[in-house]
């Protein structure tokens, strides 16, 4: 199966919520701010780690304090980033079988890239061909930076690739990249908020149903 499936990370591989908003409270307690919900970060999560530090920050915070929380963010969830999270129930069985099958697999991922590679390489060993996080100094999704650079690296025409994530910013980075893609509801949006915020409808609501439509 000549075929390269291109794989966000969280809320589509793995469940990261937990450790995320331990990491961001960390940091906004060491400046003093309120902590936030489980329910508050779910909603911040999607654009890097920048944004959701900005997002989780009190409005008005300035740049150069938000630069600092940013930093306190960073080094305790590089840390800490595997203590709650885990994979997806089934999405390990489903890994193994599409590479069984011959599908080259990647993941681009707005997350920082050194914890990107950390968790992919300590939960799925082995399973992915390419492994791709972000950088400060290169734009993020939707921009179609980081979803081109692994088709540039990997050699892939683009009607061989399909896309897999779980927000709206997944579906703009595919649509900027010019790729298929599919999304999914069981990671931190729903269905109802997937249909209020996405122009397709094609939105699976399990691993089983992902399986079925890839």
């Amino acid at each position: 199966m000549n075929k390269l499936l291109i794989f966000d990370l969280d809320g589509t591989l793995i469940d990261t919520l937990d450790d995320l908003k331990n990491a961001v409270n960390f940091a906004l307690e060491k400046f003093s701010f309120p902590l936030r919900t489980r329910e508050e970060i779910r909603k911040a999560i999607g654009n890097g780690t920048i944004k959701l530090i900005e997002r989780s920050a009190p409005q008005g915070t300035d740049s150069k304090l938000l630069g600092e929380l940013h930093k306190v963010f960073k080094a305790y969830y590089l840390e800490n980033l595997s203590r709650n999270t885990k994979p997806y129930p089934g999405i390990t069985s489903l890994l193994f079988s599409l590479k069984t099958k011959g599908y080259k697999l990647a993941v681009v991922s707005n997350k920082d890239h050194d914890a990107t590679v950390k968790l992919i390489t300590t939960m799925f060993p082995m399973l992915f061909d390419y492994i791709q996080g972000s950088y400060i100094e290169h734009p993020k999704k939707p921009h179609p930076y980081l979803i081109n650079k692994v088709i540039n690296e990997l050699n892939f025409p683009k009607e061989k690739i399909t896309y897999i994530g779980d927000t709206n910013v997944d579906e703009e980075s595919a649509i900027n990249a010019e790729i298929s893609y599919i999304l999914v509801s069981y990671g931190y949006r729903t269905k109802t908020e997937l249909f209020s915020q996405v122009k397709s409808r094609n939105i699976v609501g399990s691993i089983k149903d992902l399986d079925s439509t890839l």
